[in-house]
C-alpha cells in the first residue's frame, strides 16, 4: 500500500509540473515573448514614474539600462554612486566648456 502512495503522489508532482509546460504549447510562438516585453514595459514605466517623482532625471533608457545591470548582479548602490559621479563630471564639463566660451568671447 505504501508503495502505491508513493508513486501516486510522485505521478501527481509530475502532472502537476507538466501542466503548466502544456499550457504554453497552447500559446502562439511569440506570445510568450510578447507577454514578457508588455510585462517589461510595464515596469519601465512605473519605474520611470517613480524617477520622475523622486526628481531622479532618468530617461526610460537610461532606467531600462539600470534596471538590466541590476538583474545581472550589479549592486544598485555601487550604480547610484556611479550616476552621480557620471553627473558630477558631466555639470564640471559643461561648465568649463561654459567658461571657455565667455572666455573666447572676450577676446
Amino acid at each position: 500500500m505504501r508503495t502505491y502512495v508513493h508513486h501516486s503522489s510522485q505521478i501527481t508532482q509530475s502532472i502537476s509540473t507538466h501542466l503548466p509546460a502544456e499550457q504554453a504549447q497552447n500559446k502562439m510562438p511569440g506570445e510568450d515573448r510578447r507577454e514578457k516585453q508588455a510585462a517589461a514595459q510595464s515596469a519601465v514605466d512605473i519605474l520611470h514614474e517613480i524617477s520622475t517623482i523622486l526628481n531622479c532625471h532618468l530617461d526610460r533608457r537610461t532606467l531600462s539600462v539600470c534596471i538590466s545591470m541590476i538583474e545581472n548582479g550589479v549592486s544598485p548602490e555601487a550604480l547610484a554612486a556611479v550616476v552621480k559621479e557620471l553627473r558630477k563630471q558631466g555639470q564640471e564639463a559643461t561648465a568649463a566648456q561654459v567658461a571657455a566660451a565667455a572666455g573666447s568671447r572676450r577676446k
